[in-house]
Formats: structure tokens, C-alpha cells, sequence
């Protein structure tokens, strides 16, 4: 709960900012963008991913019983991102983005025991987007989100069932370089790092 307040009251600045620099857009350039995009290699995706494998690693090591690990899964299926942002000014945008990021996992082992988590995240955090080029139809930026992420773990194992978990998480995204091509309907490509993955790319409208 406590990431989920920090995350709230970021958002309720962004707002209170929004609403105070209307009077500072004067570049003729549309205020308002809203974005979709699909990223891949998510933070999340990886630490599953390493997670389970490296759990397993250390199971077949220090394990005194005869089973041993036979094969691990990790499907990652990308994360789904919808964004609002605010120019501010010619150079920052200021946002708040959602993402969806489906992952799942499973450990065989060679007796028939087996685990298997399909996890959910849900993110939310707030953004700022800093533009160094604006040429034409042609922009480059960097950027920054922090917020929140809620998962759900539905883990079924062989011997014990199935359960669930759920929590809270920290969320962030570095957007290390930015491009977008396109006027008031565009394209992108993000590169960077977290919940949103190493490469996010999509579709934008300004308005």
C-alpha cells in the first residue's frame, strides 16, 4: 500500500503541473498525446525468468533428494502500454502510463513433480519526457516513469495444489532514447530499461 500512496500522490502533482502551465505552451504544437505500444523484455519478464532458473540451479545443488531438476519454461509475453502526456513546455511532457505484463513459468522435475506460476502485472506510474530534438516530423527524447506495479501469482504445484498471491511492487521504466516520427498521428521507438521493457514501440496521436 505504501508504493501505491507514493504513486497517488506523484500523480496528483503531475496534475496540479498540468493544470498551472497551460499558460507556458505557446509553440503552436499540439498539447495533449495519447500513446499504445507493446514492449519486450520487461524487467519483470527477467527476473522471473532468472529467478526460476537460478532456483533451480541451487534445488539440483544442495538437494540430499533423489529427484533433480529436468526442465524449466519461462513465456514471456511482452508488456501492453497505454500512455497520457501533457506538454508543459517546448523541451518536457508530463504523463502517467498503465502497463499489462503477462508471465509465465514452470519447473519439471524428472520424477513428475512439477511447479508452475502464471504472474500478472499491473502497473502504474506517473512519467516525464524530456525532448531534445523537434525537427519537423521528426523528434528524439529521454524520459523517466516511477510508480507502482500489483501482481498475481496463481501457483499450481503437483503434490499441493494450486494457490495465489498478490502484492505490491516497485515500478520504474528509463527510457534512455526516444524516437517518433509523424505529425499529429505518429510512430515510436523507446530503448531502455524496466517495466516496460528494452525496446517498447507503438503508436501516438496528439491533439
Amino acid at each position: 500500500m505504501k508504493a501505491f500512496s507514493q504513486t497517488a500522490l506523484i500523480l496528483g502533482l503531475i496534475i496540479a503541473l498540468s493544470g498551472s502551465a497551460n499558460a507556458q505552451q505557446s509553440d503552436g504544437f499540439p498539447k495533449n498525446e495519447l500513446q499504445a505500444s507493446y514492449g519486450i523484455g520487461t524487467l519483470t519478464e527477467i527476473e522471473v525468468g532468472l529467478g526460476e532458473t537460478m532456483a533451480s540451479a541451487f534445488a539440483d545443488i544442495f538437494s540430499f533428494s533423489p529427484d533433480s531438476v529436468q526442465q524449466v519454461f519461462t513465456s514471456a509475453k511482452g508488456s501492453i502500454n497505454l500512455q497520457y502526456a501533457r506538454r508543459l513546455s517546448k523541451v518536457i511532457k508530463l504523463g502517467v502510463t498503465a502497463s499489462f505484463n503477462p508471465v509465465k513459468s514452470r519447473v519439471e522435475f524428472k520424477q513428475g513433480y512439477y511447479s508452475h506460476d502464471s504472474w500478472y502485472f499491473i502497473s502504474l506510474m506517473p512519467r516525464i519526457d524530456f525532448l531534445y530534438l523537434n525537427r519537423g516530423i521528426f523528434s528524439m527524447y529521454s524520459g523517466l516513469a516511477v510508480g507502482a506495479t500489483y501482481y498475481i501469482d496463481k501457483n499450481t504445484t503437483s503434490d499441493q495444489g494450486s494457490s495465489t498471491l498478490q502484492g505490491w511492487l516497485f515500478a520504474f521504466q528509463i527510457n534512455a532514447l526516444g524516437f517518433r516520427v509523424g505529425k499529429d498521428i505518429g510512430g515510436f521507438a523507446e530503448f531502455g530499461f524496466g517495466d516496460q521493457g528494452l525496446i517498447n514501440i507503438g503508436i501516438s496521436g496528439r491533439f
